[in-house]
């Protein structure tokens, strides 16, 4: 850990601007040299924690208080280096939280991949305009699938960004819920939208890993074959858990129906008629599950909404094979970025970009331009080569222009053409 923090610190003297000139990292709170001598206290032991809810919040948010409390969740609210505050979830004997432990010591999650990416797609985007109502919201346009307790969401609220942030697990809904009544100033910012997306009508589980509790993942078969998802089928998915790893073990499993992307969007852009047609940026971390829920956004995707689509894939990707989804969003116009949105992947640090790669994620920043005139191909067999990886960072030749089409995927270190990560 200390290890990312002085990353961060050395990182951060070289962070991307904004349009005012202010530092990426430091968001709108204070110029970038301010934030190094922050992080260097972190080191040691920084002012973040948690503080009690004042009377007047208590009585205000009673309602998704007691939503959170009759879901069975323990919560705290975390203070961050940003300015607001978030509920997360509270470590007990059985459980724990990677994203809660992190925003409790440290005040922030992921170093500044949130406010990089931002400041990359603001720098894509197309002018606010098309709202149903004008004046058009000025500011960004976060849709954040995969909301989780929301770093993204009120990171970019906090910058006057509007969100829709859709979130699977009843249970993280229920505190981004919570996250939004405590901080009154940014609630008109924030829509958050309970909704577990894929590409296909029916009802998954969402099963929470004991030593990550609000990691929810979404499983739709159950020992190969699709189910119902009772009772039953919820219990002998935690049950067979047991077999696995430790940090594999489930703490308990949920029922929850689908929908799709597309049927969220446009509920979400139907409610509130100042958003513009055309959202700024579309960020999904749904633990494998984002090429199922990017197949449910066809048409949004067809019609060029999105400019910027900052997206987790998955080695075992649910849904399709690494290859298919690239070929799939070439189909809709989206090419692999030359870097990560900006200096994110600096900002993920070395750790957590170490440990994804081992895990098999890989992390794509991608832009929407003219569909290519070929799919991405890959040698044969590929699939099984051991050891290889499919899917990897395809950049484009360093001129700043994307290719003339697309570039093929590499597969295993012989066929790695020049400039691939």
């Amino acid at each position: 850990l200390k290890l990312q923090f002085l990353y961060l610190i050395a990182l951060s003297v070289g962070a991307p601007t904004s349009e005012n000139g202010r530092s990426a990292l430091a968001g709108r709170k204070g110029m970038v040299w301010l934030r190094p001598v922050v992080l260097a206290a972190c080191v040691v032991g920084c002012g973040a924690g948690r503080r009690d809810l004042s009377a007047a919040e208590l009585l205000r948010c009673a309602a998704p208080i007691n939503r959170v409390k009759a879901l069975g969740q323990h919560y705290v609210v975390a203070t961050t280096l940003d300015g607001f505050s978030l509920a997360v979830h509270r470590s007990t004997r059985d459980t724990a939280d990677i994203v809660s432990d992190s925003i409790l010591k440290y005040g922030f999650y992921e170093g500044s991949r949130a406010s990089d990416t931002m400041v990359y797609a603001a720098r894509h985007a197309p002018p606010a305009e098309g709202c149903a109502d004008p004046p058009c919201h000025s500011g960004g346009v976060l849709v954040d699938v995969g909301a989780n307790l929301g770093w993204w969401t009120f990171t970019a609220a906090s910058q006057g960004w509007k969100v829709v942030a859709v979130e699977g697990a009843p249970s993280n809904a229920a505190m981004l819920a919570l996250s939004r009544c405590i901080n009154a100033n940014l609630a008109d910012l924030v829509e958050v939208r309970e909704s577990l997306v894929a590409d296909v009508a029916g009802a998954c589980a969402i099963a929470f890993p004991k030593q990550n509790i609000g990691d929810g993942q979404m499983f739709c078969e159950l020992r190969g074959e699709r189910v119902d998802w009772t009772d039953a089928h919820l219990a002998a998915l935690v049950k067979d858990s047991e077999a696995l790893p430790e940090e594999q073990r489930l703490a308990r499993a949920v029922r929850v129906p689908l929908t799709t992307l597309d049927d969220v969007l446009d509920s979400a852009w139907s409610a509130d008629r100042t958003l513009p047609a055309a959202p700024t940026l579309m960020k999904l971390d749904i633990e494998g599950s984002e090429f199922r829920a990017l197949k449910g956004a066809a048409r949004w995707l067809g019609a060029g909404r999105f400019s910027v689509v900052h997206t987790e894939v998955w080695k075992a990707l649910k849904g399709g094979t690494p290859l298919e989804f690239l070929n799939y969003m070439d189909g809709h116009g989206f090419k692999i970025a030359p870097a990560p949105c900006g200096s994110a992947w600096m900002a993920r640090g070395i750790l957590g970009h170490f440990v994804d790669r081992m895990n098999g994620i890989e992390e794509l920043c991608m832009t929407h331009e003219p569909p290519a005139s070929a799919p991405l191909t890959a040698p044969p067999a590929a699939h099984h080569s051991a050891g290889h990886r499919v899917g990897r960072r395809v950049r484009h030749d360093g001129s700043g222009a994307p290719p003339a089409k697309a570039a093929s995927v590499a597969v295993g270190p012989a066929a790695a053409p020049s400039g691939c990560g």
